[in-house]
Order: structure tokens, then sequence, then C-alpha cells
């Protein structure tokens, strides 16, 4: 076969190439637009495989998800004082604990459980318990197996309470090699005001304190007034500590976020920041109190999740801070309703979110969507994933579509697979039904196949638009919303199909620009246009 020749050979040796190229040029470029409007974005549909075509609720279930973990192909969540199990495909593993439910508090005990982790085999599930006669409050571990069984090897009866003489709590621990925890929390004088301190103890692998770390069994570290511990992770071969710590400025006292370095005897390296401290200003300090969530490391850049809020419910709000090391200063955040929860993966920021004042006394102005956001890590939302960033789910009342949960829908958590497959989960309020705790599992939909953009604006008219659209479609449509371009839902609007013809009623958006109109079909097909706002 001969080959072709250059494109100027080819030019010069026929006299219709140019028209030729021209028409290619067209249709490449036409392809690439219809390819790439199609399939830029990784869409995502429920699973059919979990629960009840996807979702579950599990009624009168009061039952608020803190965080979970997926072991051996089944689900496990922590509330305040509570352990789930759910099986892979969504039903409650009703063997464990009582129905699928073990309770950890103990008689004449408040357990609080700050979090759980599964190493070597074990759940690790640690916080504080507070004495319900002497109101004095420790550090609780637990220890138990898949199967909710206690670990009697582990402290007294798989349980340990650590009681260094004032108040205390744990926030975070890493599993040394040995088996051994190195841990990091708080004490304090619930009396007395600015008298916490960070502590970090370590705990041997049979429950006992380490005595060798300290002979206390715990170490000491503070700046300013007060000092809490929330979060140790590697680095540089040792070990990163972040916390709180505050001081008064002569008008408030302002909180400021502390980032040390220690070994693994928790011997502090005077070298890191400014005699062995970092530290970072939060605005409003003096105003709102500020907690940290989680932490995690990458690249050198902190992804730091703070939750911040004052005395008013509406005051809340919750900020992904990225903190680059280096260069010692905020390079970007990520502020989305009061409370998010969020994790790195695959080098991507995965968050869901709820909001407790979004909707104030108005039930029927809440959001009732389960809701999971992709940024990059520079905080930019990654317009790739599902629509503009955003994949949400509205739960329906009694099963019914289009009729809303009537009350308040909140996504606490999320499990992201290997497999791709991710599940969410959280709390349903249903005022004319029972709330529950719920989930739904995610999986990614066919590119092409179950999204459609539309660029021919003659199917939506008139746009720009005042009040209203019109959509021609010879297919019924079950559900519209609008969204922002940064991927925020921020109208469901009503619509009316008849002759072929689709009336949205745009009338409550009042702000020019542009906007994201998303479309079910009744064949649930998802139709994707943007509009303007004259």
């Amino acid at each position: 076969m001969q080959a072709a020749g250059t494109l100027a050979e080819m030019i010069s040796a026929k006299p219709d190439i140019n028209y030729k190229i021209d028409t290619m040029k067209k249709n490449v470029l036409l392809i690439f637009i219809l390819f790439g409007l199609n399939s830029y974005s990784q869409t995502y549909v429920l699973d059919n495989t979990f629960g009840n075509s996807g979702t579950m609720t599990y009624n009168n279930r009061l039952y608020h998800v803190k965080n979970g973990l997926l072991v051996n192909n089944n689900y496990y969540f922590i509330s305040s004082n509570t352990i789930a199990k759910v099986d892979y495909n969504g039903q409650i593993v009703t063997a464990f604990g009582t129905n699928g439910f073990k309770a950890l508090q103990q008689t004449n005990e408040t357990l609080t459980i700050v979090n759980f982790v599964f190493s070597n085999n074990y759940f690790y599930i640690y916080g504080s318990v507070k004495n319900n006669s002497t109101n004095n409050i420790d550090i609780y571990i637990i220890r138990i197996d898949e199967n909710g069984n206690y670990d009697s090897s582990f402290g007294t009866n798989g349980i340990v309470k650590l009681d260094f003489g004032l108040q205390e709590n744990i926030s975070s621990f890493l599993t040394e090699s040995s088996g051994s925890l190195y841990c990091i929390g708080t004490r304090f004088n619930q009396n007395v005001t600015n008298t916490s301190r960070l502590i970090l103890f370590k705990i041997n692998n049979d429950g006992s304190i380490n005595t060798s770390f300290n002979l206390n069994g715990f170490k000491e570290i503070s700046l300013d007034l007060s000092t809490s511990g929330s979060e140790i992770i590697p680095y540089n071969s040792q070990f990163m500590l972040l916390g709180t710590t505050t001081g008064n400025d002569g008008t408030y006292n302002r909180t400021k976020i502390l980032i040390t370095e220690v070994d693994g005897n928790g011997n502090s390296n005077t070298s890191f920041g400014i005699n062995g401290f970092k530290t970072i200003p939060l605005a409003n300090s003096g105003i709102y109190y500020n907690t940290i969530k989680n932490v995690q490391l990458l690249n050198n850049t902190l992804y730091i999740n703070m939750n911040q809020g004052g005395a008013m419910l509406g005051d809340n709000s919750n900020n992904l801070l990225i903190y680059n090391l280096i260069n010692d200063q905020i390079e970007s955040s990520i502020t989305h309703g009061e409370f998010f929860y969020n994790k790195i993966i695959d080098n991507k920021v995965f968050l869901t979110s709820y909001c407790y004042s979004c909707c104030g006394t108005n039930y029927y102005a809440c959001d009732n969507t389960f809701e999971l956001r992709k940024f990059n890590l520079d905080g930019i939302t990654d317009s790739s994933f599902h629509i503009n960033g955003l994949y949400s789910y509205e739960f329906t009342y009694a099963g019914v579509p289009g009729e809303p949960v009537i009350g308040d829908s909140r996504s606490y958590v999320f499990i992201k697979e290997p497999s791709g497959k991710i599940l969410i989960a959280g709390f349903i309020y249903k005022v004319f039904s029972t709330p529950g705790f719920s989930a739904l599992r995610i999986v990614e939909g066919a590119l092409g196949l179950n999204s459609i953009v539309h660029n021919d604006k003659n199917n939506f008219y008139p746009n720009p638009f005042n009040n209203k659209i019109i959509f021609k479609n010879t297919t019924p449509i079950k559900n519209v919303e609008v969204y922002d371009l940064v991927g925020r839902k921020i109208n469901k609007p009503s619509f009316q199909y008849e002759n072929d013809n689709t009336t949205i009623d745009l009338s409550n958006i009042i702000e020019k620009g542009t906007y994201l109109l998303r479309i079910t079909t009744e064949h649930n097909e998802i139709i994707t246009q943007k509009i303007i706002k004259n």
C-alpha cells in the first residue's frame, strides 16, 4: 500500500483536497465537541444491586452516622454510641448486636464516639466516656472483631479507660508496627477555663499504658492560654501533630491552628517552624469556636477540615483549608454548608454535606437531597464528575416519584470502593412517616447513553429567558433541576408537559447569568442545557 505522503504533497497533488480537508476539519471538530460534551463528565446512576433499586431506608432507626468503613464486603457505621453492620446488598445484618446495631455504652455512663478504624483484624472504636455520677470524663477505647465480639486480650474485656487525673479525651491515633497505639488528645479541667493541654500517650497492644514513653503515661504540649490536640499523621519519618491554640489579643481570645513535629518518643523538632511550632490564624476566631474535624496530608499540603460556629445555629460553617507547608500559607479553601465530611481519594477531594439551618423553621424549604461533590486538589470544582461536579439524589415520600421527603435529609458520610462504586449514608426526616437511617449506592453510568447534552438552542426557547423556558420534546419528563456553574442546585422548578412541549417555570431565578438546566425524562435520560437569565 502506497504511503499517503505529507499534507503539503497531498494538497499540491489534488486540487480538491482543500475541500476535503476543510470538511474533515469540520467533522473532526463536530465529533470533538459532541464527544467532549457527552463524555467529559462521568455520570453516575443508582446501583440496582444495592437495597431497593439502589437505596435503603431503615425506618425507626434514629441513627446519625459519624463515619463508615467497608470491611470484607460488609459496611460498618458508627454513631455517638453504636456500631451498625450492613451487608453488601444493603440489608441489615441482624445477627450483629441487636438486630444489626450494637450499643457500646455501659450502665451509668455517657459514651461519645469520635471515630473508628480497622487494623490487624479488629475495629478500634475510640472517644470519651462520662461517668454520670461523678461527671468525670475519661478516654475510652474499644476493640471488637467483625462480628461485634469484644477482644478480651485488650484492656478489661476489650475496653480501655484512661484517667490521667483531670478530664481527657482522645482525638486520633496511629498503629505502630508493634501493634501499640500512638495517640493524641486533650487534657483539661472542666471547672477552670483555659486549662486545655494537648497530650500524647502510647497504649500497648494489650491495652496497658506504655510508661516507658512517659512515667506519667502522657506528655503535654501547650502554647498560649489553651491548646487542644486533634490529629496525628506520619511526616518525614516522624509525626506531625495538629490542634488548636487560643491566646488573648487584649480584646478577644483568638484561636489558631497549631502544627508541630515530634519523633516516636514525643520529643519536639525545634527546627520545625518557630521553636518547633507553626500556627495558622483563623478569621473571626474571637467570635467563633473552631474545631478540627479531620486532616489529610498530600504532597506537603495539608487539607484541614474546620468546623466554625457561634452562639446562633445559622452561624455555623465548615471550611476545608488547603495549607501549603512549604510556603506556610493557605492557598485555597472549600466552603459548603454548615457541616461536611471529606476524603482525598485518587488525588481528588470528595465531599458530602448537610445544613441544619438552611431551611429555618420551614421544613418545606429544606434541601432534601443526599449530595456528593468532587474537587481538584486546588479546591476548584471537578466538572468532569457527574453534572458539573455534583451528584445529588432526592429521597421520595412513601416511594412516590415527585413527592419529596417532607423534612430534612442529611448525607453524613460516603465510602468510595476500589471498583468505583460509591455508597452515601445519612439520615432522612419524614413528617408524615417514620424517619430513618438511609443509604444509597451509585455506579458509573455508560458514557453517552444516559447523558444527552443539547447544543441546539432551538429545542429550548426563549434562551436567554426571562421567566420561563419551553422545551420541545416528544418524551414526557419527570424532574427538572437548575444548577449554577459551580454545581450547586439552586432551584427545582415546576413544569407542565403538553403537545410535545414542556413549559418550565423559572420565575424564581432572579439573578442574571448562566445556569445549567438538568432534565430527567420518564425513560431516565438525563438532558442538560446551558441557559441564560436576562
